[in-house]
């Protein structure tokens, strides 16, 4: 009986080990070009794997507003063994903002797409901790296509200001233009 368990346990831990993350099915065009832009700049190792185990670029409807969002999640840090530290974050944040620059809506869509394209573009960064061994998202940058606005926030969930560094920390970035947000998907 014990062999039997101690066999079942293992194919339990080999196939939840073993599961993946895949891209979600059934998407919108909009979503479909940006995953083909993720692809073409060789980005898609980068892609967050969400809660449902879908790689994290999908259109989503805010249903108050009734606006479609694309959301994407990219993710940092994730092959660091040591403590994750304030540069660590803060490195993965200039990373990221240049990998938005590859992924700009406007690259690879039509004028006509572009202009019937979701309104808001949300580019989620999202960090490794190797210490708990968990992703929290750090960063939200959201693109407006109807003006062509950019705008910065950090995550009020993870930037808590639990020490003075990092109440520094956030008083720079809010110096910088960044807001803080409790938007956030996992």
């Amino acid at each position: 009986m014990k062999k039997i368990l101690t066999l079942a346990f293992l194919v339990i831990g080999a196939t939840t080990f073993s599961a993946g993350c895949d891209w979600f099915k059934g998407n919108t065009k909009y979503a479909d070009k940006m995953v083909e832009l993720v692809k073409k700049e060789g980005l898609t190792s980068k892609v967050y794997c969400d809660m449902d185990q879908k790689k994290m670029v999908y259109e989503t409807l805010y249903n108050k507003t009734n606006e479609k969002y694309i959301e994407m999640g990219l993710s940092y840090n994730k092959n660091k063994k040591n403590d994750l530290t304030y540069a660590d974050i803060l490195n993965s944040f200039a990373e990221f903002e240049k990998d938005i620059d590859k992924l700009y809506p406007w690259t690879n869509l039509t004028k006509p797409e572009y202009q019937n394209a979701p309104r808001y573009y949300n580019y989620r960064m999202y960090i490794y901790s190797p210490e708990s061994q968990n992703e929290y998202m750090a960063f939200l940058v959201t693109y407006d296509t109807s003006n062509g606005t950019w705008k910065k926030y950090y995550n009020n969930g993870f930037w808590k200001g639990k020490d003075e560094v990092e109440k520094e920390i956030i008083d720079l970035m809010k110096k910088k233009g960044l807001k803080e947000t409790d938007n956030i998907i996992y």
